[in-house]
């Protein structure tokens, strides 16, 4: 009997302490607590121009783009309604008993949400209690999540070369110089563009007047080659630096 006395009464401080902390992660105010916050925004609120702004000024720099500082991610609706390790951030339907709103809104001074930059207004804090007793709509499509790299996708640009067209490096070219206002470079003679060439690729000392002349003559076959392959005159070189 005394064994059981006393589990009894070290237990009951424990299950004390769990029911307050889960309380607390779902933002129960007290009524005192409650008649401070903002009121919602009256009207529908649309998603796209009232939430998600200040999701981006304020939130997913630490709850998104690849962040999820205490567990809790921004990232899709799902993200947001499965909360973090303060328990559920959002009751939908129910501003007033939301973790979230509790913590932007500044109740509590020394726990407020974001915890560096400015602090939300009263009005974006009525637009999430609003959206949030509106069911939490959420535009398909927008996600806070970390975008993936764009370089890493291979892209195929859409280029139509003509026969008669010239270099094909040209014409790639010719639309951006069009749409830039710059003046192509007009051909060089072999020996110039051999040294224009040496100087792009490494950029380092430029070979003497043999090794120059021996690029010469491999650039003459390469082209000479080219030409016979074409059935047509050869073609001039690409345009160089100037």
């Amino acid at each position: 009997m005394k064994l059981r006395f006393s589990l009894r009464f070290l237990l009951l401080p424990l299950l004390l302490v769990l029911a307050g902390s889960g309380d607390r992660a779902l933002g129960k105010l007290s009524p005192e607590q409650a008649a401070k916050l903002p009121p919602a925004t009256t009207g529908k609120i649309d998603f796209s121009q009232d939430i998600k702004p200040i999701f981006e000024a304020s939130c997913i720099k630490c709850h998104g783009r690849g962040r999820a500082k205490g567990d809790f991610r921004l990232d899709t609706r799902a993200t947001l309604l499965k909360g973090g390790e303060s328990g559920s951030a959002v009751a939908p339907g129910k501003s007033q008993e939301s973790l979230l709103i509790e913590m932007v809104s500044g109740l509590d001074p020394d726990n407020v949400m974001p915890k560096k930059g400015k602090k939300l207004t009263a009005e974006q804090v009525g637009r999430l209690r609003a959206w949030i007793d509106q069911g939490l709509p959420w535009d398909a499509g927008i996600t806070f999540a970390k975008l993936e790299p764009v370089n890493f996708k291979p892209r195929q640009p859409a280029i139509a070369l003509k026969s008669n067209g010239g270099n094909p490096i040209d014409q790639i070219l010719r639309a951006y110089f069009q749409q830039n206002k710059i003046a192509p470079a007009k051909p060089v003679e072999d020996r110039v563009f051999a040294r224009r060439a040496y100087l792009d690729v490494i950029g380092a000392r430029v070979p003497g007047r043999d090794r120059l002349a021996a690029r010469r003559r491999g650039i003459g076959c390469l082209r000479r080659g080219h030409a016979r392959r074409q059935k047509g005159p050869a073609r001039a070189a690409p345009a160089g630096r100037q």
